[in-house]
């Protein structure tokens, strides 16, 4: 029998080999992308931001603790894992356009973060004529699929579809990504749209395509912000145009605000400044073709707006608000708090705490009722001051709508209960 040899040493561990690593830093950028394993989604990132500088370099392993990254990408056998700066969470599974579709939006508050002078708006934007509309809304107005149609206008230039930076003299910057198009089409597009977007596509999956078109602004252009334009999509009617007031035109672009500005006060004075400088009207449309010719008709000559052309008053319904909360004792008196901060737009107010970053907007009845408390009183002195006001109205119906507003004050602590 022979003695089986034995080991004078251990034996080597074959190790894993090591797969490769790529760092991308995007010029602006407070924080590099780490992509492991995955050329094919630095590819990608490269051609929905062909003009955006970028560095890439090889890393011998991703390390997405660390504090100069911004995100990182693994390959795995069910796709590819998100690891970002901004997601409280990995998110795995991710096909090549989603990640890609990530990192845009990383890449995209990056360099917003990265420069606390600017201001950032959530819209889309066009250049006409060298000036910027930009286009903004509540969540499905239409403004993705309204922004990939405008690339196939020649007499316009897209800027954004997601983020517009805006320079402190008030210009809008691109950053030259692509605009992103939700899947499937609608039905109701045009045929001559499909084939643009066909034409177009340079990544995409069932959920998402980017629509790379001759009629992009590259990275880092610049124009002045001339119109902002609040998109309200409706299911039938002609395309129209309506002037908003200043009031709801500063509610919906602080609604819009990316940017970290700092403080309350500061939001206000600098959208304040925004929409006061600017057109501020609202689109309602239900045919694509016919608020992408409305665009032209409006915008399209010499003068910020076409002077030929009618804006009827604006009709809008209000802003949807937070959902009622419980009303106050309606004897219960209250006061304001002697630290809030007010200022007044038209019919509505804004109300801050110093050094907080949220801002409380009140309609005309909101605004109404909070200078009632200049002197403190109950819900129900209240109701009765504004019954005398508004007769047409049942005093249950004031009473109610004014003790949920004072909880709504309460809950942020712009007021103060007399047990305070």
């Amino acid at each position: 029998m022979v003695p089986a040899p034995l080991r004078t040493r251990p034996a080597r561990v074959r190790r894993p080999a090591r797969k490769p690593v790529q760092r991308l830093d995007f010029d602006g950028v407070a924080g590099s992308v780490l992509i492991e394993a995955a050329p094919d989604l630095v590819t990608a990132l490269r051609r929905i931001a062909p003009d955006w500088p970028c560095e890439i370099a090889q890393q011998t392993r991703v390390a997405p603790e660390a504090a100069d990254v911004l995100a990182s990408v693994t390959a795995l056998e069910d796709g590819l894992t998100l690891q970002s700066r901004y997601a409280d969470s990995p998110l795995p599974g991710l096909s090549l356009a989603a990640a890609a579709c990530a990192l845009a939006a990383d890449l995209s508050q990056g360099f917003v973060d990265h420069r606390p002078d600017l201001g950032a708006l959530h819209c889309g934007a066009v250049e006409v004529n060298g000036r910027l509309v930009a286009l903004t809304g509540a969540h499905r107005a239409g403004k993705s699929t309204l922004i990939a149609r405008l690339t196939a206008e020649p007499q316009m230039r897209v800027f954004c579809d997601d983020v517009l930076p805006i320079l402190p003299d008030g210009q809008g910057l691109a950053l030259g990504i692509s605009p992103r198009l939700r899947l499937p089409l609608p039905e109701r597009v045009s045929t001559r749209f499909r084939t643009h977007v066909a034409r177009h596509v340079s990544l995409h999956d069932d959920r998402y395509a980017y629509v790379s078109a001759p009629g992009q602004a590259p990275h880092g252009t610049t124009a002045p912000l001339s119109v902002i334009v609040v998109l309200d999509r409706r299911d039938a009617g002609a395309a129209r145009l309506h002037p908003i007031a200043t009031d709801m035109a500063l509610r919906h672009v602080l609604a819009r605000n990316l940017a970290d500005l700092g403080s309350a006060e500061v939001a206000f004075a600098q959208m304040h400044a925004l929409v006061s400088g600017t057109l501020c009207l609202r689109m309602v449309y239900a045919d694509l073709e016919e608020a992408v010719a409305l665009l032209h008709t409006a915008f399209g000559g010499p003068g910020r707006l076409n002077p030929a052309l009618p804006l009827a008053p604006d009709d809008s319904n209000p802003p949807a608000t937070a959902a009622p909360i419980d009303p106050v004792d309606p004897h219960l008196v209250w006061r304001h708090h002697p630290q809030v901060a007010r200022r007044q737009v038209g019919q509505s107010s804004f109300l801050w705490m110093p050094d907080d970053t949220v801002l409380h907007h009140l309609n005309p009845l909101g605004a109404a009722i909070w200078a009632l408390l200049e002197i403190p009183g109950s819900a129900t002195d209240l109701a009765e001051a504004l019954a005398e006001v508004f007769p047409e109205h049942p005093m249950t119906t004031i009473l109610t709508d004014t003790a949920r507003l004072l909880a709504q004050l309460a809950k942020h602590g712009m007021i103060l209960s007399s047990d305070a």
